[in-house]
């Protein structure tokens, strides 16, 4: 499911069922006019193929980008994770650009979050991704998905 797609009723008949939250995360660069999205986009299908394998337990929000200063984005991000902690929901998964993984990986570690269980991952996008590594991608991110939820 898709946070940004639904209405409030479809979520009625959802929710109970709905225990993830899927976030992307990701840099965005522009200088000069010049828009660099590529990696972005990476990000966004790797999120987009997770949630159609798990349509009715996970929901995918809308990403988050990365602009600017490292401390103040942290500070955002940890905010945000904090808050979601406490939104009734049982896992949250961050689904990150290479480049933010490591800082990402800093909110998890250091945001108390009981109940809620936190994975990060890092997409690589520093190279070209093929449509079959993309989709290895999510496959990983589904099996530990899958992992945690055992947990």
């Amino acid at each position: 499911m898709r946070l940004n797609t639904m209405d409030m009723d479809q979520w009625s008949q959802y929710a109970p069922y709905v225990d993830t939250l899927c976030l992307p995360i990701y840099p965005l660069r522009i200088k000069d006019k010049q828009i660099e999205i590529q990696r972005g986009q990476v990000v966004e299908r790797v999120a987009s193929l997770v949630e159609k394998q798990l349509t009715g337990r996970l929901l995918l929000l809308p990403s988050i980008t990365y602009v600017g200063q490292e401390e103040a984005f942290f500070a955002y991000v940890t905010e945000i994770v904090q808050d979601l902690a406490g939104s009734g929901f049982y896992h949250l998964v961050l689904v990150t650009d290479g480049e933010v993984h490591a800082l990402c990986e800093k909110v998890r570690a250091e945001t108390s979050a009981p109940p809620m269980q936190i994975i990060s991952h890092g997409v690589q996008t520093a190279t070209i991704l093929t449509d079959e590594q993309i989709e290895q991608e999510a496959g990983i991110i589904y099996q530990r998905i899958i992992d945690m939820w055992q947990n």
